[in-house]
């Protein structure tokens, strides 16, 4: 058995974190027999002898590495990292960004439930926004649809966006949208499966490192709109409507497309189910361990 000792840094993604949760149990689970430990961060810097680096998205500082080797979700992330430091290009790994298993079980209409009674969502249609909260761009991409996507009937659901209630709620009760924009905290993976199953559409309103929220509405069979970013692409299988970053007013007709054209929306949800099958999470851990084993040998 393999022990992970995830370590993420103070200024960690939200994925790096989401991946310190997930990952380090399902690999203990996917290595077998016997009990070996190893050290993974999710910085570059700093990464110990045995060390392995998780990263998804470059670092803002020097690029510093000591460990056996880097893991990154995306073939880009693994070009830019190699053309900063040409040194790593036989250390560079591709593993996919880990999708839990809830997301594949698409007739779960009890998570679906769950999530709805506990957040009190009800209203439709459901837009489920993922962004940076603490830069804060996201939000002017996102509220307008509000009135020009929903039409005050349906709800606007940022994820993850409750730590920063003091700053976006009065923004939000200034514009009048307090009944339609609902703050969620960071949820489990099973609440995550609920949300993209009970949801209409979800919207990545900017790049924000690695934009797991877009692979796992992939894997959930829910059509996305995203900042078109070569990350995004990859992420959502290449599913996803993308808005060009000059081009962001144009955020609106692409959510309405995606919510009402039955066609899109078909051909979203069989190209991400079909993308998404190697990010399961348990062919993931099965990856992780095969990639640790000569690290800990």
């Amino acid at each position: 058995m393999i022990r992970v000792d995830w370590r993420v840094a103070r200024s960690a993604a939200d994925a790096d974190r989401v991946q310190a949760d997930v990952l380090p149990d399902a690999i203990a689970a996917a290595s077998g027999a016997g009990s070996r430990r190893v050290a993974v961060s999710s910085r570059l810097a700093d990464v110990r002898r045995h060390g392995v680096a998780a990263v998804t998205r470059l670092p803002a500082g020097p690029l510093t590495f000591r460990g056996q080797g880097v893991v990154v979700p995306t073939q880009d992330l693994k070009r830019a990292l190699q053309e900063r430091g040409r040194g790593l290009a036989a250390q560079v790994v591709v593993l996919p960004f880990p999708a839990p298993e809830p997301l594949y079980d698409w007739d779960d209409t009890r998570a679906v439930v769950d999530v709805n009674e506990r957040y009190h969502l009800e209203a439709r249609p459901r837009v489920l926004a993922a962004a940076d909260w603490e830069r804060g761009q996201g939000l002017t991409r996102l509220l307008p649809l509000v009135r020009d996507v929903l039409h005050r009937e349906g709800e606007l659901v940022l994820l993850g966006a409750l730590p920063h209630r003091e700053r976006i709620a009065p923004l939000v009760a200034h514009l009048g949208l307090s009944e339609h924009v609902v703050l969620l905290p960071r949820v489990s993976p099973r609440e995550a499966a609920g949300l993209l199953h009970g949801a209409d559409v979800l919207v990545q309103a900017e790049d924000d490192g690695y934009p797991y929220w877009l692979g796992w509405a992939a894997a959930a069979g829910l059509p996305a709109v995203a900042l078109d970013t070569p990350a995004a692409r990859e992420a959502s299988g290449h599913a996803a409507l993308v808005v060009e970053a000059t081009r962001v007013e144009a955020f609106p007709a692409a959510v309405t497309e995606a919510l009402t054209n039955v066609n899109v929306r078909e051909r979203q949800i069989a190209r991400g189910r079909t993308a998404s099958a190697p990010a399961r999470l348990s062919h993931v851990a099965n990856q992780w361990a095969r990639f640790l084993e000569p690290a800990i040998g």
